[in-house]
């Protein structure tokens, strides 16, 4: 459960749900895109199904950023919540 040491262009999160679960999650997300903040053309896709239980960790956070950016709460240009 380690991603160092790679500096990508583009990022793809599937089943944030699922992975939000894993032991250190919040860890490994910003591990993941940290590489990204020097590249200005950098992008991050987050897919998920809906969970059969409650939102939680990372799912949850990100979950309600997208809920707040679609109806207004957040102005954030860079992210499309669909």
């Amino acid at each position: 459960n380690t991603v160092s040491g790679i500096k990508s262009v583009g990022t793809l999160i599937d089943e944030l749900w699922l992975f939000g679960k894993q032991y250190k999650a919040e860890d490994m997300l910003r591990e993941a895109i940290g590489g990204l903040a020097s590249r200005p053309e950098g992008f991050v896709v987050y897919t998920t199904t809906q969970s059969n239980e409650p939102p939680a960790g990372v799912f949850r956070q990100k979950l309600q950023y997208a809920r707040d950016v679609r109806d207004g709460k957040i102005h954030d240009p860079h992210f499309l919540p669909v």
